[in-house]
């Protein structure tokens, strides 16, 4: 896969790097901006650090994480199990301030066809995670440039675990992913966004 306009491929088959900022970003970066107090971002699963500079540009103070520790010279949740979505949720929760804001941005069901056909056979069967997706079970030609296995969600499974975990949700969305390679796009719905807040009286 040669990368797109807009597109670095990361390194150890963890997927790529956007240098696009969506609409869930730019909203985080609004609050920057109209924060009177300094403003404190955990930026998670950050690859080459693309959202990291908008954010240290807009004024925020950022701590940056990545699996890659090469990624974070240059300056993903997709990979963890639904267990492990829900521990790093509520772990993210007890970190923020009541007040604080969490913004999660994913990769969604609509992202290839074998993935969408079996979210839809697992959600029928009543699998609480039906977006778990293994490599080997993709006839797509991309395969070869994912991890081994990561997650795909729709609004009803991310919305649903952002509430589990206490968060209040203040914007979620589909995302259109233009940069996108063509056979990797469904109608602008490539992406999604979650926008929270940790209630103030929690």
């Amino acid at each position: 896969m040669s990368a797109q306009p807009g597109i670095i491929l990361t390194e150890k088959k963890m997927g790529f790097m956007l240098q696009t900022a969506d609409e869930c970003i730019e909203d985080l970066v609004a609050h920057v901006q109209r924060s009177p107090k300094p403003f404190h971002v955990a930026d998670l699963g950050v690859a080459f650090g693309y959202t990291s500079k908008v954010l240290l540009k807009a004024g925020a103070t950022v701590m940056a994480s990545d699996l890659a520790e090469s990624h974070l010279m240059a300056l993903y949740s997709s990979l963890l199990s639904g267990d492990e979505v829900r521990k790093v949720l509520l772990k993210l929760y007890g970190w923020l301030k009541p007040g604080g804001r969490l913004c999660l941005t994913t990769v969604t069901i609509y992202i290839h066809r074998k993935a969408m056909d079996r979210y839809v056979e697992r959600n029928e069967a009543g699998e609480e995670w039906p977006g778990y997706v293994q490599q080997k079970d993709l006839l797509w030609e991309r395969r070869a440039h994912l991890p081994q296995h990561y997650m795909v969600y729709d609004t009803d499974v991310l919305e649903r675990e952002v509430k589990r975990a206490g968060f209040l949700v203040e914007k979620m969305g589909y995302i259109n992913r233009p940069d996108y390679p063509q056979d990797a796009r469904n109608g602008g719905r490539e992406g999604l966004a979650v926008l929270t807040i940790k209630p103030s009286n929690s």
